[in-house]
């Protein structure tokens, strides 16, 4: 696979990953990620449109007001964010089974980040 497909591949499981992750990862770090990354937002924002309106209003109203939870902090957010934009997420896409997805393995701690960026 060279290198431009494995970048789109890389975008759509990221996007459908936070798209179905939405409720793990604090609210103001999310807002903080796709207010740097504004084309993540608009494909993950597509995605949630088709499920739920009120989760889709929520997330977008955050990014709105850039949302800052009361225990926020600025490095713990950038972490988040290098850590969001860094991961590899094509095992997630992979993966077929719906409990292998909501599995531990797939949690944003356990991600394993990427030595390059692409």
């Amino acid at each position: 696979m060279n290198k431009r497909q494995r970048k789109k591949l890389q975008t759509k499981a990221r996007c459908l990953y936070l798209s179905h992750r939405y409720g793990t990862i604090e609210r103001g770090y999310l807002a903080d990620y796709f207010r740097k990354f504004p084309s993540d937002f608009k494909r993950v924002r597509k995605l949630l449109k088709l499920n739920s309106e009120y989760v889709f209003t929520h997330i977008s109203n955050d990014v709105k007001i850039s949302y800052k939870n009361p225990s926020y902090d600025v490095n713990k957010s950038d972490y988040v964010v290098s850590k969001i934009r860094l991961s590899d997420f094509i095992p997630y896409l992979n993966c077929k089974d719906i409990y292998g997805r909501a599995s531990s393995i797939f949690d944003l701690h356990n991600l394993n980040m990427k030595n390059e960026i692409l």
